[in-house]
């Protein structure tokens, strides 16, 4: 789809009565590598250019020319360059983690969120430590932490310990997890379970983890099915890695593990 291949513009059910559009944007250019100057300025404007008129296109064969808000999620190399270029009554910038401790945009992310930020009508952020960071930068700051659909997960909710000793996460198997600690964690409770359920995003961690015959690797799996998955667990975890990427965040994963009793 990035190259053309296949159709950019898809439409995609949410329920049976209720459908998204999903565009993918043409392929861009690297440019991360870069120091900041006239030439990065030059090509990051020729990769905006790119995605605004893919979006462009897309906006005029839905007819979604009118009213439209703008949100750009953690990606200011996207959204500085393409902002009001489609008219928007509104542009919000959601931000959801320390973009200047994240290994992709360590150069530039800390100046390109700031400028746009200062573009931006308003900054939603999922956490206290984002919101006193971010919020002298932009005119709006709103904290808005993350939430959990209650009568899903609570349906679930129970005050006994399975017998069986299930040690369970659920999220990304990524970069800002601690995988010292969890094979210690791992090698040392043998006789424990260890379930992974969520999308895998490093293959290198996905081999180092298969390695323990204890370790159990689900992928990504519906909403509707992580509460069955939750009440088999004995405990939770959120294996976070301590530095400054990962300092900000509100781990939705908390609220879920609650919500059933965890």
């Amino acid at each position: 789809r990035e190259f053309g291949l296949q159709k950019r513009l898809r439409q995609l059910p949410v329920d049976d009565t209720h459908s998204v559009y999903v565009l993918t944007p043409p392929v861009t250019l690297t440019i991360n590598f870069l120091p900041k100057g006239r030439l990065y300025r030059m090509l990051l404007n020729f990769n905006g250019a790119l995605t605004a008129r893919s979006i462009q296109r897309a906006l005029k064969a839905l007819h979604m020319q009118n009213d439209l808000i703008n949100i750009t999620a953690f990606n200011p190399a996207i959204g500085l360059p393409t902002a009001h270029k489609f008219k928007e009554k509104l542009l919000i910038y959601h931000c959801y983690d320390a973009i200047e401790a994240a290994n992709w945009m360590k150069k530039h992310g800390a100046w390109l969120e700031k400028e746009f930020m200062q573009k931006a009508d308003a900054v939603i952020v999922t956490s206290q430590g984002l919101y006193e960071a971010k919020k002298y930068f932009c005119k709006r700051c709103f904290l808005i932490k993350n939430a959990v659909n209650i009568g899903l997960f609570s349906a679930a909710f129970s005050t006994a310990v399975p017998a069986k000793k299930v040690v369970g996460y659920i999220g990304s198997i990524d970069n800002r997890i601690d995988y010292e600690l969890l094979q210690q964690l791992i090698s040392t409770m043998h006789y424990t379970q260890f379930v992974f359920v969520g999308r895998i995003v490093s293959k290198e961690a996905e081999a180092m983890l298969k390695k323990f015959s204890n370790v159990q690797l689900t992928g990504p799996q519906p909403v509707k099915d992580l509460p069955a998955y939750l009440a088999s667990f004995s405990a939770g975890i959120i294996p976070f890695a301590q530095n400054e990427f990962n300092k900000g965040v509100y781990p939705l994963k908390v609220n879920e593990y609650l919500a059933t009793g965890l």
